[in-house]
Parts: C-alpha cells; structure tokens; sequence
C-alpha cells in the first residue's frame, strides 16, 4: 500500500502479523529499500509476537522521489513517518533503523515528540545524520560520490552499485547473486540527485539526546561503513546507561542480514523488556 504523507508523496509500506502485538517500524537505508528486511519478516517468531511494517524512505524504492530541495526536510521525513504509523492504526511503535534509516528517530523526536515512539534500535547507524563523520570510515565515501554525480557514465554507475552493495557485509563474504541484484534495483532505480539531496539534509539532535528513549544497538564489527569502537564510544557518551550494546564479531555493515536469528532474538527481548517495564 501507499501512505500519503503531508506534502501528498506517496509512501510505500507493507506490514505483517498481528496489528494487537507491539508494532516495530523498519526503515532501510541510503539507496536501499525495505526489501532488505526480508530475513524479519520471514521470521515466524517475530511474525507471532511482533507487527512488522517496513517502508521505502522517500527519495527510495517504490515511494516517490520528488527531486526539490524541500521536499527533504526534518519534518517531512518524521510526517512520513507519522503516515505510515496512521496507516496501520498503530501508536507508540518501535523503529528500528538501518544505517541512514536509524537517524530518522532524530526527525520523529524534533518534530513529533519523543513520545511518539517507545524506544529506537540502531542497526549498524548512528542516531543523527551529523554523527556519520564522527564515526564513518571513508571507504565508501567515492563510491557515493560516483553514485551522485550527473556525469557518472552508465558502466561506472553499474560498477559503483555493484560495489556499494558489496560493502554492505563483512569483507569476503559472498552475497547470493538474487539477492544482490534485488539490492542493486533500490540503487539503480533512484535518481543521482536524489541522492545529493538526502545527503546535504539537515537535523536537530536535541529532542532525540535528551528523550531518555530506551536504545538498543546492534553493530558488526567488520563494518567498512563504521567504525565499531567509535560507534560506541559515541553511543555511550550520548546516551549513557539507556543504551545496550552489541557488537558482533565477523559481521559488517548488515547484522541484521549475516546474523539474522541473533539479531532478531535481541530485538525480540528488547521489545518485550519495555513493554513490560
């Protein structure tokens, strides 16, 4: 389905199990789509105790990708957000946000409150857009650049998409070559100047640092994105006490795809553990 947000773009979202179990929002992330969330959504246990609904950011996959500078505002992407929560009847949700993805619980809080959401997991992200070269690598710094540049050629932009999803896993691991061509669609299909939008967009952390939102944090520590011990520094000095971490040993910018039951298990608990508190 598609939910309208409030500048009348058209949001795709889907959702599955039950709408009476606690609802976790996944956001996919640069250039991606929620397609990536599949190893969740086949999940039968988080299908039995969860409602899963996952959709494509603006500017991505099967949403609309208006091409004006302020169609990417703060408020915008929360009003997205707040769209899709609308569509599925559904309050006080959980996001759980993948790279880029994670930093739109910085929009929700500036713009809609804190309260609006029960707690955040950060999926190899960090939790504002700012944070990024605090903690980023740089590695994967050209190929973006190769990605957002009107002047790429056809064959360097195929070659730049095929290598941006590579990075998403821990070096040497192979990725199943459906699989990889599904990822490769959100990147190919997105327009260059969208990307440059989406990159140059602006938040206020405040609301987020100050919310005392319950945090969990999900790192792989052969990231080529981040920087694991840096990530968790960072977390640690933000957040302090409110956030558990987990660092994976082996895993890269994708724990939720290369250690899927772990990373569905810890999701799982945490959400159980603040619905009970």
């Amino acid at each position: 389905m598609h939910a309208v947000s409030a500048d009348g773009s058209n949001i795709f979202a889907e959702a599955i199990g039950n709408p009476s179990n606690p609802a976790v929002v996944f956001i996919h992330g640069f250039s991606g789509s929620g397609l990536v969330f599949e190893k969740q959504f086949s999940d039968t246990t988080l299908q039995t105790n969860l409602y899963q609904i996952r959709y494509d950011m603006r500017g991505h996959g099967r949403s609309d990708q208006p091409t004006s500078a302020d169609s990417y505002t703060s408020q915008l992407f929360a009003e997205d957000f707040k769209a899709v929560c609308e569509a599925f009847n559904v309050e006080k949700p959980f996001l759980a946000g993948w790279s880029f993805g994670g930093t739109i619980g910085a929009d929700i809080c500036a713009n809609l409150g804190p309260e609006y959401l029960s707690g955040e997991i950060l999926l190899s992200s960090v939790p504002y857009g700012a944070a990024f070269p605090q903690v980023g690598k740089g590695d994967i710094v050209p190929v973006l650049q190769t990605l957002g540049s009107p002047t790429t050629t056809s064959a360097d932009y195929a070659k730049a998409a095929s290598d941006f999803v590579d990075s998403f896993v821990a070096p040497g691991l192979a990725i199943p070559v459906e699989t990889k061509w599904l990822w490769m669609g959100a990147v190919l299909a997105q327009k260059p100047a969208v990307r440059s939008l989406l990159r140059s967009r602006t938040q206020d952390p405040a609301a987020l640092i100050t919310s005392r939102l319950p945090l969990l944090v999900i790192q792989g520590k052969n990231d080529v994105h981040l920087n694991a011990e840096k990530s968790k520094d960072l977390i640690k000095e933000t957040f302090g006490s409110i956030a558990e971490y987990h660092t994976f040993e082996g895993v890269g910018h994708m724990p939720f795809y290369e250690r899927a039951d772990e990373t569905n298990r810890l999701i799982l608990e945490f959400v159980t553990r603040c619905k009970s508190a």
